[in-house]
């Protein structure tokens, strides 16, 4: 089944398997919820330790929701959704915003595989999605190739990234 996640602060919705767990960034917990997390899958200690990603969390990141499931033998993150809503001083178009995060996903892409920007209706708004296929280096040498597929929205001053990272068996 599915669980429905509404943020009425952050103005969005949405839907994810059951299964997941969703951390309550917003509930004044994080360090809490960080433990649960790491104690839930082991394998994001080194991710959720870092405090650039704490930062990160509690400046612009409204939801974040991985899967429990034990790893696969040769996986090395869990599958990962998240959302960051930004209010930005000036106003920034859907393009502008898409052709910064293509500009990162090019840095990190995987050399074979081709950076893809295409765009994409929802309801109302006009988005951009970027995805490409990203290398990580494992501890033990062994690379892991990650699926990152990001939405862009633009809604006023408002910019919402969808963010949904999948390890290894994406294909």
């Amino acid at each position: 089944g599915w669980i429905r996640y509404i943020h009425y602060g952050g103005q969005f919705s949405l839907e994810i398997p059951s299964s997941w767990f969703d951390m309550d960034i917003e509930g004044g917990a994080l360090e809490e919820m960080l433990d649960k997390a790491i104690h839930e899958n082991p394998e994001l200690r080194k991710q959720f330790s870092s405090p650039g990603f704490k930062s990160m969390l509690q400046k612009y990141v409204k939801f974040y929701a991985f899967d429990v499931t034990p790893l696969s033998a040769g996986e090395s993150n869990p599958a990962v959704v998240y959302v960051i809503k930004m209010n930005m001083e000036d106003r920034v178009t859907v393009s502008e915003l898409a052709t910064s995060i293509y500009f990162e996903h090019s840095q990190e892409a995987d050399p074979s595989q081709r950076v893809v920007k295409q765009p994409f209706n929802l309801a109302s708004s006009k988005g951009m999605e970027v995805r490409s296929v990203q290398l990580y280096k494992n501890p033990d040498g062994t690379k892991n190739a990650i699926l990152f597929d990001q939405f862009a929205l633009v809604d006023g001053k408002a910019v919402y990234i969808l963010s949904c990272q999948v390890s290894n068996n994406f294909a």
